[in-house]
Order: C-alpha cells, then sequence, then structure tokens
C-alpha cells in the first residue's frame, strides 16, 4: 500500500516555522496516524496541505482585534453628544 509522502512532527513545524510542541499541538487536529512499530505521528502531506488551506483565513480578513481596529470612528450629532461621544445632558429650556 502506497502512502506517499508522510511528513513528520519535525516535518510539521518546520513547514509551519512554529516550535515542535506547537506542531505537536496542531497535529491533534489532523488526520494523522501512527505507523505500526513506531510512536511517531504522521500526516500524508495531501492531508496536511487541505488542512492548510482550510484553517488559513481569506485574504484581507484578518483578526477579530484587526478588524475591530480598522473600523472607522462612528461620527456623532453635535446635538445629542458631546465632542468625545458622551450623550448631552438634558437642560431645562433646551
Amino acid at each position: 500500500m502506497a502512502f506517499g509522502n508522510m511528513l513528520t512532527i519535525t516535518d510539521v513545524a518546520e513547514r509551519l516555522n512554529v516550535e515542535r510542541h506547537k506542531a505537536s499541538d496542531l497535529m491533534k487536529t489532523m488526520p494523522c496516524f501512527v505507523m505500526p512499530g513506531t510512536r511517531t505521528k504522521r500526516v500524508l502531506e495531501k492531508d496536511f496541505d487541505a488542512w492548510v488551506d482550510a484553517h488559513t483565513l481569506m485574504p484581507g480578513a484578518g483578526t477579530r482585534k484587526q478588524r475591530k481596529k480598522d473600523k472607522p470612528e462612528p461620527e456623532f450629532d453635535p446635538h445629542y453628544f458631546e465632542p468625545d461621544g458622551r450623550v448631552k445632558r438634558r437642560r431645562n429650556g433646551g
């Protein structure tokens, strides 16, 4: 039975540019298997590529914090709001 290219934890760490312990944690979410007679996890290269494609953000999507940071500041109606965004206090006759 031909498997194709199989990647070990070290290979995954090098491709993702992370440390081995982080690669090991990530491999828990990948379709891995253990070869009979060994203790090391392995993942097929095509499965690894599919996993990376599925877990990569679309260009321009950014993280939630980045999207929030890029959001324009709201504009406030000066009749109802102070310049700092607080609601104006009600005054009698006005």
